[in-house]
Order: C-alpha cells, then sequence, then structure tokens
C-alpha cells in the first residue's frame, strides 16, 4: 500500500486506486496518472486492495495480480459493487469480466492510459 500524490493539472480530489504486483508497472502507472493530476495509491496484492477502506474515484487492477486470475476476479467484485474499473493486463479476460473496461498492456502508452481514465471518470 502505497499513497502518492502529485500532478500537473489539477483533477481536484480524484483518487486512483492502481493494484499491480510488478514494481515497474506501479512506478510507470503513478507516474502517468499524477503528472495528469491525479491522486494514486497503489497496492501490492488483492490482499492489500481488500482491506483498505478508502473510497477510490477509479479502480485500475492488474488482471493476473497475485495469480492468474485474482486481478480478474477482483475487477469483477468491484464492479458488482458499484466502483468504476479498468483491467491493465497482458493477459486477455476471461469472458466472465471481458464486459468491463481493458486496457492491453502491449499497448500501453501513458497518454492512452490518461485518456481512458478522464473518459471512464466522466461517466
Amino acid at each position: 500500500y502505497h499513497h502518492q500524490k502529485k500532478g500537473g493539472q489539477n483533477h481536484g480530489d480524484l483518487k486512483i486506486a492502481h493494484a499491480e504486483d510488478d514494481r515497474s508497472w506501479r512506478t510507470s502507472v503513478a507516474r502517468s496518472l499524477q503528472k495528469a493530476g491525479f491522486l494514486v495509491t497503489s497496492f501490492t496484492s488483492v490482499t492489500a486492495a481488500k482491506i483498505i477502506e478508502e473510497e477510490f474515484n477509479l479502480w485500475i487492477v492488474d488482471g493476473t495480480l497475485d495469480d492468474p486470475e485474482d486481478g480478474f476476479l477482483l475487477s469483477l467484485e468491484l464492479s458488482r459493487l458499484g466502483k468504476r474499473v479498468l483491467m491493465l493486463s497482458g493477459s486477455r479476460p476471461p469472458s466472465g469480466v471481458a464486459h468491463l473496461p481493458f486496457l492491453d498492456k502491449d499497448d500501453f502508452d501513458a497518454e492512452l492510459l490518461v485518456t481512458r481514465v478522464q473518459k471512464l471518470l466522466a461517466q
């Protein structure tokens, strides 16, 4: 669990949770979003993400967090609770979560990430 705050443009108090077990991805995603003015809190596991009681405007979840499908299951659980979710993974989501917003890590681009986040938050 790591809270980071900084950024250029101001998106007010829009808070994003990012669940990712790979440190380089956590750093890259957090930097991209912070530069755009978002508050980012990173989690390294499903367990850590589940124990936090803070409210977030959007969850970005690695589909293969912890185990091959744990992140996808967390995404589905969050979505069922009415949370906004963006899955960011190098693995295609299983059919049960294919309806949720998805961004492939192979296509990752900081600008694309920020654009997707802004669109999801505008909904």
